[in-house]
């Protein structure tokens, strides 16, 4: 980090040591300022651990039976219940004696097929008597809360202590979308620290997947976590998720939530979401999904879809006192400005002066405003000339292109079909003096980022690789 007052020097700035700190060459990773702090945003592909799980292969609900005996024993073939375990109970008749519908028991004693239960984990085994009757069913239980402790259950889940997990599809609001600090672990469980008062999920619905939290630098210090958990104001509010980019707009940050849907920070808070009054959702059901948002004039934002573009107005106004700001929901909207072309690639986006340029999969578009700022896109890709060089863009790898604007030219980066490895290797230049295409450079060694900097006294554009080499 170089610091220009008031002298020019290099601040080594301390980085996280844990192994959900660590950048990997698959993790969709960006760097933005948004008020006094700089963060370093990660998604992980999902794999391995951070692959999305439930309570595990093959552990679902269904059909169970029950004997009448000391112990009684359950029966449900394959059932890949782990000891410890926890499962309820529910039937379309009676129960035997002892065992009660929508009551916690943990699995012991395990074999293939069969398990007894217990009223406590590791526990001793429940005894039954009486009668009972129709159809039971049995259900892996996903969360029991005790006081502020969730344990949550998920065979060979491979998470350690300090793993931030997000939760979703819960039956309990602070179950559902937020993230959490994995406190404690065995094989098959994991707890975590949840608001006073939140309910057990006794469904076998919660999904689980690991993440990599936000970091940030104030300017001091070193790089530390965004905090993980429910925040102060309730489960409906959210603090900032774990995802690869966001945009800086109106002292609010806007990150992705979800394929189709965007989150709004509060006024100067980038750790404060609210779902309901700060978000917007684009084409809901359409099989789009947001590539970037990208900002724009009078309080508007350009939202980039694979398949479409929309226009955002983030209308806002103040307190009484002037503290804070809130969204307008009567003025704010989303107006679609077109479904014909989408973006490919979120560092794509370039503004330079009235222009937007970016690439889509026909090519690289620009769109410019009239008087009235309404945009308006030109149906032929500026590309059009040499389209040929768009039709070698390698499309299971086109997010990673990157596009810069410097000494009035359009600059992109993108992968072929013939780069030798994951990063770009054709550099395209595009020249506003003259609206022509003048160059067109193949790099072997790989073009994963474009910066501008000062070299012997001339401005200049560097090439920067994920391997660290500039």
């Amino acid at each position: 980090w170089r610091n220009t007052s008031p002298t020019d020097t290099v601040v080594t700035v301390g980085y996280p040591s844990s192994p959900d700190e660590t950048i990997e060459a698959t993790d969709t990773v960006s760097v933005v300022q948004a008020y006094d702090r700089l963060y370093i945003l990660r998604e992980a592909a999902r794999t391995g651990t951070f692959a999305e799980v439930g309570r595990g292969t093959n552990v679902d609900a269904g059909t169970a039976t029950m004997t009448i005996a000391s112990p009684a024993v359950v029966t449900k073939t394959a059932h890949n219940l782990e000891n410890g375990m926890a499962v309820v109970f529910s039937t379309t008749g009676a129960l035997p004696t002892n065992v009660t519908a929508g009551t916690v028991y943990y699995v012991i004693n395990k074999t293939a097929n069969t398990f007894q239960i217990s009223t406590t984990s590791g526990g001793s085994a429940v005894n039954t008597s009486g009668t009972q009757s129709g159809t039971h069913t049995l259900t892996p239980v996903s969360a029991v809360v005790s006081s502020t402790t969730a344990t949550i259950y998920s065979k060979n889940h491979g998470y350690i202590v300090g793993n931030r997990v997000r939760l979703t599809a819960g039956s309990s609001a602070a179950l559902d979308g937020h993230e959490f600090d994995v406190a404690t672990k065995t094989d098959h469980t994991f707890t975590i620290t949840v608001p006073s008062g939140t309910a057990s999920d006794l469904t076998a619905g919660l999904r689980l997947r690991r993440v990599k939290p936000p970091l940030y630098w104030t300017g001091t210090g070193s790089f530390v976590r965004a905090a993980g958990g429910v925040p102060a104001e309730g489960p409906t509010y959210k603090k900032m998720r774990s995802v690869g980019w966001a945009s800086y707009i109106q002292n609010r940050l806007i990150i992705p939530d979800g394929l189709d849907q965007v989150a709004i920070s509060d006024y100067l808070d980038a750790d404060l979401y609210d779902p309901f009054w700060q978000s917007f959702r684009t084409g809901a059901g359409g099989g789009d999904f947001v590539v970037a948002v990208h900002p724009w004039v009078e309080g508007s934002a350009l939202v980039f879809c694979r398949k479409s573009i929309w226009l955002a107005t983030l209308a806002q106004f103040p307190s009484t006192d002037g503290a804070d700001f809130a969204i307008d929901t009567a003025v704010a909207k989303l107006e679609l400005v077109t479904d014909e072309i989408g973006c490919s690639a979120r560092n794509s986006i370039v503004t330079a002066g009235r222009f937007v340029f970016f690439l889509s999969d026909a090519g690289i578009y620009r769109l410019d405003t009239q008087l009235d700022l309404k945009l308006r896109g030109d149906t032929r890709p500026l590309s059009d000339p040499v389209a040929d060089l768009f039709e070698r863009i390698d499309q299971s790898k086109v997010q990673r292109a990157f596009g810069i604007w410097h000494s009035n030219r359009y600059i992109l980066a993108v992968p072929t079909l013939d780069a030798p490895d994951d990063s770009n290797d054709l550099v395209v230049t595009w020249n506003a003096l003259n609206d022509q295409w003048e160059s067109r450079d193949i790099y072997g060694i790989g073009v994963d980022a474009l910066v501008v900097g000062t070299y012997s006294n001339v401005r200049r554009i560097f090439n920067v690789r994920r391997t660290g080499k500039l």
